[in-house]
């Protein structure tokens, strides 16, 4: 996709410390409304980090999931047919546990059901149908339906000529995966929460709730990605990001990014990367990726705002 570049950055702050971000896509800028969301979940998870690493994360995606602004939670985008299916993980990088669903319509917040799976089941990873059902045995918040917003997309969408798959995911990336990652200065926690790719098949599950495509956790270092999730799943993004900070830092990062570019092409991933020590490092080859990540004391973000 001409005109696109790769948008790398590293900085370090004192743990502890959260990362979230609200999806690699075409957006050029995010309204005010946007980082007004990213502002207070980054926050939620500072704040609790006290509690778990993992409890901040989990609170920081719950907020992201509460906006009609992001995909994900209640701002999910809709199938082929105008239906909400939403994907979630999550992981506790010290024990390797993690906690997944995949193609849920029920909760409001995938990102709990995903934590309760991780926690208080024998299983790792519930999908469909059944797995809402223990979202409603659960007492779980239901989800009240599309968006206006949503449904005007949706509408506007189907009206233009169908193309092949994967070039639609490209158009209509708008903004992807949102996710948060929160170090408390001894594990690393991240979790990720979708409602996909708009117009996709019923039944479609991308990356999100794959380890080591939308998500993976060393406990040493986290990584959360953001994009098209075939190609980010097929790659394994998200582990091999993780891997290459654990080898070699902010460089070896770069390298694999850049070859993941180099394979699939621009206007397809981005990624947060935050490790114990502080490190923060953040990615795109898409047009934009709004993210922001703040300690005790300090944020930073890549605030461009329309």
């Amino acid at each position: 996709m001409s005109g696109l570049q790769i948008v790398l950055k590293h900085c370090t702050l004192t743990t502890p410390v959260a990362i979230v971000h609200g999806g690699a896509g075409t957006w050029k800028a995010a309204p005010i409304e946007v980082w007004e969301v990213l502002d207070k979940a980054v926050m939620i998870g500072v704040e609790n980090s006290s509690k778990s690493a993992l409890e901040g994360a989990v609170l920081s995606v719950e907020k992201l999931e509460d906006t009609c602004l992001l995909n994900a939670g209640r701002g999910s985008v809709l199938d082929y047919y105008g239906n909400i299916s939403m994907d979630a993980g999550l992981m506790d990088g010290v024990s390797r546990k993690y906690g997944a669903v995949a193609n849920v319509h029920y909760p409001l917040h995938p990102i709990r059901l995903a934590y309760i799976i991780m926690n208080q089941t024998a299983h790792n990873f519930l999908a469909g149908m059944e797995a809402d059902l223990f979202a409603s045995q659960l007492g779980l918040t239901r989800h009240p339906g599309p968006c206006e917003n949503r449904i005007n997309q949706w509408v506007e969408s189907r009206s233009k000529p169908l193309r092949p798959h994967l070039e639609a995911n490209r158009k209509w990336l708008e903004s992807d995966t949102v996710g948060g990652i929160v170090s408390d200065g001894n594990l690393v926690a991240v979790g990720v929460s979708t409602g996909g790719i708009s117009l996709k098949m019923p039944g479609r599950v991308g990356d999100s709730p794959l380890i080591g495509g939308g998500f993976y956790s060393t406990g040493k270092v986290g990584v959360i990605a953001t994009g098209i999730g075939e190609l980010i799943s097929r790659y394994l993004l998200s582990y091999r990001l993780a891997l290459a900070f654990e080898e070699g830092g902010y460089s070896a990062v770069s390298k694999v990014f850049n070859e993941f570019t180099d394979k699939y092409g621009y206007g397809t991933a981005g990624f947060i990367l935050g490790s114990n020590k502080g490190d923060v490092i953040t990615g795109y080859n898409t047009e934009f990726m709004p993210w922001k990540a703040c300690d005790k004391e300090r944020c930073i973000g890549n605030y461009v705002k329309s």
